[in-house]
């Protein structure tokens, strides 16, 4: 493990992110940095994830938090040709769990109620295409796409740097929606 190659003593704890956690669970302290890096869109509920990175977190700490941008104009393409993107086609989900696809709207609500801030956020990464003939014609119709569609088209991860708010935290649970 990345451990045992460098030579620095990390404490490394085993989490079921599916399920809350706490300081009590990563060695009874709250961290200044918390990333959470191509992990949401793998868990069976985002918000219970982003309240137990805050519930671990202390003042002035910040949350990098990364995710797939299912908004990218080569996703866009798939969700026309497949229904979906790429990522979360049926194999993805049953053998990556690729389970929450995260688009930028409904993340950022998802990032407010759970008591965060948005301090940045970074569109990154770039799709890179074969030398096929398909491939030509699919990076042709991307780029015009990039051109005229709205919303975040480039970029391949969306990453956002969080900071706490200084809101209170909604108490109430999905069930009192419903």
């Amino acid at each position: 493990s990345w451990n045992e190659r460098s030579n620095v003593a990390v404490p490394t704890y085993r989490l079921n992110l599916d399920y809350p956690f706490s300081t009590k669970n990563v060695g009874d302290h709250q961290y200044s940095l918390v990333c959470c890096i191509e992990a949401i869109e793998h868990v069976e509920n985002p918000s219970c994830l982003l309240r137990s990175c805050r519930s671990i977190m202390g003042p002035g700490s910040r949350l990098l938090l990364s995710t797939p941008n299912v908004e990218s104009a080569v996703a866009r393409v798939q969700w026309f040709i497949h229904g979906c993107p790429g990522i979360f086609q049926v194999e993805e989900v049953r053998q990556n769990r690729h389970i929450s696809m995260q688009w930028r709207q409904g993340l950022e609500f998802l990032i407010e109620r759970s008591g965060f801030t948005i301090l940045e956020k970074h569109l990154l990464g770039s799709f890179r295409y074969p030398r096929t003939p398909l491939s030509l014609v699919k990076m042709v119709v991307t780029r015009a796409m990039q051109k005229i569609l709205k919303g975040d088209i480039c970029g391949t991860t969306r990453l956002y740097v969080l900071g706490l708010s200084d809101e209170p935290v909604p108490e109430d649970s999905p069930a009192s929606f419903y």
